[in-house]
């Protein structure tokens, strides 16, 4: 799974890199640019987190990452499979929308 949405990205990114479709491709200065991609993404994470505690469906996957009954480092990796293919999905449709590349 890991694999395939690994090379999905890598895929879309080169795909919007040579088009240069995208918001991002608005803003002419590489260093702006790269910068507003890191704040927007940070943005997402935080959104697509909240929806998974907020949203009675996403929350029956996300659950599963706060079921341990000791946090460790397996804490941050455990994931239910149905929750990396959701916000996999959504992922590799922000990236076209917002113009990211593998930089």
């Amino acid at each position: 799974m890991a694999v395939s949405f690994g090379s999905l990205t890598f895929l879309i990114t080169r795909i919007v890199e040579r088009t240069e479709t995208g918001l991002l491709h608005l803003i002419p200065h590489t260093v702006c640019r790269f910068t507003l991609a890191l704040i927007l993404l940070d943005a997402w994470m935080f959104v697509w987190h909240w929806l998974n505690h907020r949203v009675p469906l996403l929350w029956r996957f996300h659950r599963m990452h706060h079921s341990d009954p000791s946090m460790d480092v397996t804490t941050a990796t455990r994931f239910h499979l149905g929750e990396h293919v959701i916000s996999g999905t959504l992922r590799l449709t922000l990236i076209p929308l917002l113009g990211l590349s593998n930089w």
